[in-house]
């Protein structure tokens, strides 16, 4: 059973050009067909499609430590049994969002005093895609 404080998976939203990311994806030698890295962007469907994918592997390695427990200790065959229990599949991806007047007024005046003041305060903005299971 996962428990309800693990109902929710927070991603951290990167850029496209952060070289971290890059050679972490891609290696230390780019590709001359990237196209343009700036106007890539993950939709609710490319990350639901990620984590099913990544899941499926995970569950795929799970079975094997699970089907052959004498070869593995404790600690392998413990994280191999919550493998095969977390979700297969995504309910919601619920999306970043940058700050906004609660209104959805897109101020340019967000992080100064009486931002938002006409439009009813500001909505903080989320950096991060959240997850949600059933």
């Amino acid at each position: 059973m996962l428990s309800d404080q693990a109902q929710a998976v927070r991603i951290p939203l990167v850029s496209a050009i952060d070289p971290t990311i890059l050679n972490l994806q891609l290696g230390l030698d780019l590709p001359d067909d990237l196209g343009d890295l700036n106007t890539t962007s993950a939709t609710e469907l490319d990350i639901s499609a990620a984590y099913r994918e990544k899941r499926d592997l995970a569950g795929q390695a799970a079975q094997v430590v699970l089907d052959h427990r004498d070869c593995f200790n404790d600690l392998y065959t413990d994280q191999a049994s919550r493998i095969q229990r977390s979700p297969a599949q995504v309910s919601e991806v619920v999306m970043p969002s940058p700050a906004h007047c609660r209104d959805g007024w897109p101020s340019t005046s967000i992080g100064r005093q009486g931002a938002c003041s006409d439009h009813g305060g500001v909505v903080p903005g989320n950096l991060w895609a959240t997850l949600l299971f059933t």
